[in-house]
């Protein structure tokens, strides 16, 4: 209901950081190998799917791993083609919200009809440091057969 921030960070979690600091290179490469692999394999797919760009250079953060569904040829929505995803233990979000869906806004008319339509597609697919490309190999298998599934 309002504006605000959260900047908790306490000194045990502060000296953490600075452990997980020093193993940022091995992090990215981790994370780098699987966003790869989610590229190579669903991009050489027949199921139109979006990337976000740039989503394996270097200078990417790969925080998230982001697709655009082709939603218009399936015959669920993305929310629900997310909890198919979850039944299958596969870690799938939906990030995030845009703002001016969010209650703050409540009452305020923004047309904002290109982030409505993008955010309606879209899906963070798992993508961590303590990921394998076994675990990748499992989502894609799981996400493709499901979304076979759902195509019109």
């Amino acid at each position: 209901s309002e504006l605000g921030y959260k900047m908790n960070f306490i000194d045990l979690l502060a000296s953490l950081g600075r452990i997980q600091l020093q193993r940022q290179p091995e992090f990215f490469e981790t994370r780098l190998n699987i966003a790869k692999y989610y590229f190579d394999e669903l991009s050489k797919s027949d199921l139109e799917i979006g990337f976000q760009s740039g989503v394996t250079d270097n200078k990417h953060a790969r925080h998230l791993f982001v697709i655009k569904l082709p939603v218009e040829k399936m015959n669920c929505s993305r929310n629900d083609f997310v909890l198919k995803l979850r039944e299958r233990n596969i870690g799938a979000s939906i990030h995030y919200a845009p703002l001016h869906t969010t209650p703050l806004y409540n009452g305020v008319n923004y047309n904002l009809e290109n982030t409505d339509f993008l955010y309606e597609r879209i899906v963070t697919l798992p993508i961590s440091a303590k990921m394998t490309l076994d675990n990748a190999e499992y989502v894609v298998k799981h996400f493709k057969e499901i979304l076979r599934g759902t195509l019109n």
